[in-house]
């Protein structure tokens, strides 16, 4: 199963996963209602642990898909925690600019930025002690 996922999801492909997360994650954060007929009461802080669940599952699919086949390699690990937190930093700039109901919020990207950080340590030694 591994080999034949592995030579489906290889080339430009290798990162079709990756893109789907971040299109989705794109989706719920900037959409101004992407869950319109959910009115659940959750606990106060529920939306900065979905925060930190959406951009630590990012990083992880993220840092899958581009050491599928290789060696890890610090630096590239590195960028990878970067751009994910960046694009959290983004998308509340996004947010207060597109004036839909969304607000830009520190916290959230606090989450999102300790979500990247928890889920790629949790990858790298997860993926080093397999090893």
């Amino acid at each position: 199963m591994s080999n034949s996922f592995d030579r489906l999801f290889s080339g430009p492909l290798r990162f079709l996963p990756s893109l789907l997360v971040f299109a989705t994650l794109a989706w719920l954060t900037l959409s101004p209602d992407p869950l319109p007929d959910n009115k659940m009461q959750l606990w106060e802080g529920a939306d900065k642990m979905a925060h930190a669940l959406m951009f630590g599952g990012l990083a992880v699919i993220l840092l899958s898909d581009s050491f599928r086949r290789r060696r890890l390699n610090i630096f590239w690990i590195l960028v990878i925690i970067v751009l994910c937190t960046a694009a959290g930093a983004a998308i509340e700039l996004i947010q207060r600019a597109m004036g839909l109901g969304r607000s830009a919020d520190r916290a959230d990207f606090i989450a999102d930025a300790i979500g990247v950080f928890a889920a790629s340590a949790a990858w790298f030694f997860g993926r080093a002690s397999h090893r």
